[in-house]
């Protein structure tokens, strides 16, 4: 949760540090009531994006800070740790006017301002829409939808969707339950429009 100050508040699990609680005293594996993240206390926060076990949150100066579960580098680190327990700058997007995130169960989509999307983190079904299936661990540039003036991204478990200006809608990763909306069970590694919904 986020206050209108601009200060963060979570809770619930934190077997991987996505409470960005590191330096509490006793930091414990869950917590039931709504805890202060004091590390992010002058920062006034404007947007939070959680995964499975990872958070991601955006300061109103336009810094980006990750936390949580990395073994897919879907913190945008450059690096695959198990965790990260405190919030951490992610440098290579500084400088980026970032206007949405967005965060699959172990995957994560910075939009900017322009449009341009970047994408990390596990990617084994296409989930990135990068073209292939390699994870990755550093913002990478989903090229294929620079024209299409993205305004929305929303990530499932494996998956994600993009949401145009125009309404259209792009789907990309696991489709074995139909969850990409092609009237098939198979995955996607690039982002494909959903034509029922043209």
């Amino acid at each position: 949760a986020i206050s209108e100050f601009g200060s963060i508040y979570v809770w619930g699990s934190n077997n991987y540090g996505q409470c960005g609680l590191e330096n509490e005293a006793g930091c414990e594996s869950f917590f039931s009531l709504p805890k202060l993240v004091k590390t992010l206390a002058t920062d006034h926060v404007v947007q939070v994006a959680c995964g499975q076990f990872h958070t991601l949150a955006l300061t109103n100066s336009g810094d980006l800070y990750s936390f949580g579960a990395n073994m897919y580098g879907q913190l945008g680190l450059g690096s695959e740790n198990e965790k990260v327990t405190k919030p951490t700058l992610v440098k290579s997007l500084q400088g980026i006017p970032i206007a949405h995130i967005s965060c699959g169960a172990n995957h994560s989509f910075i939009l900017s301002t322009s449009g341009s999307i970047y994408g990390f983190g596990k990617n084994i079904f296409g989930q990135l829409g990068v073209g292939d299936i390699v994870s990755r661990p550093f913002p990478t540039h989903v090229k294929t939808l620079r024209n299409q003036k993205v305004r929305y991204i929303s990530c499932g478990d494996e998956y994600s969707t993009f949401l145009t200006h125009d309404g259209g809608v792009f789907t990309t990763g696991l489709g074995s339950f139909g969850q990409l909306g092609h009237g098939t069970y198979g995955n996607e590694v690039l982002p494909r429009k959903v034509l029922e919904l043209m």
